[in-house]
């Protein structure tokens, strides 16, 4: 059992030793996996036994530090959506699921919209409550895109820049 204090007292030091604290969050300055998410990584000792190493998350890594072990189907997401950051307050599990609505929610996938989303704006424009170049701008997309979003469910669009006819 000392063992494994020692070696959870090592794995706290090298995390910390780099992470930027100065901010609200808590910044990883060491290795990252590169992309345009680039989430800090950090080799850890695995079940294999001695001389086996694996990649892991440094926000996973600190949760785990800080509340246990991550439960199978869940993963660590940000609530801050900086995926360099390590502050266990900033944490949250979600399933892999939950975690593409929220960026999607949160707009972090370029081009992508939620389908609810594209249903509401959708619906404002029948509605009138909108014109198509407001409906794109709000989504992200080009005009030609929410076009085709009415046109795939038989909706005759109105001339660009004029609001939705409404019915009388």
């Amino acid at each position: 059992m000392e063992h494994d204090y020692d070696a959870h007292i090592c794995l706290l030091e090298r995390l910390w030793a780099h992470v930027d604290t100065s901010g609200d969050c808590w910044v990883w300055t060491g290795g990252n996996a590169g992309g345009k998410w680039p989430h800090g990584r950090m080799t850890m000792p695995d079940d294999r036994g001695p001389g086996h190493r694996h990649s892991s998350g440094v926000h996973r890594v600190a949760w785990e530090l800080a509340f246990g072990p991550v439960p199978d189907g869940l993963m660590v997401c940000h609530h801050c959506d900086n995926p360099l950051c390590c502050r266990p307050s900033h944490l949250f599990l979600g399933t892999n699921q939950e975690n593409l609505h929220d960026a999607m929610r949160k707009r972090r996938i370029a081009g992508k919209l939620h389908p609810l989303e594209r249903e509401r704006l959708i619906a404002a424009l029948v509605a009138g409550e909108m014109t198509m170049p407001e409906a794109a701008r709000e989504a992200g997309v080009v005009y030609s895109t929410v076009f085709r979003w009415l046109k795939t469910r038989g909706l005759t669009a109105a001339k660009r820049g004029s609001r939705w006819p409404k019915r009388t």
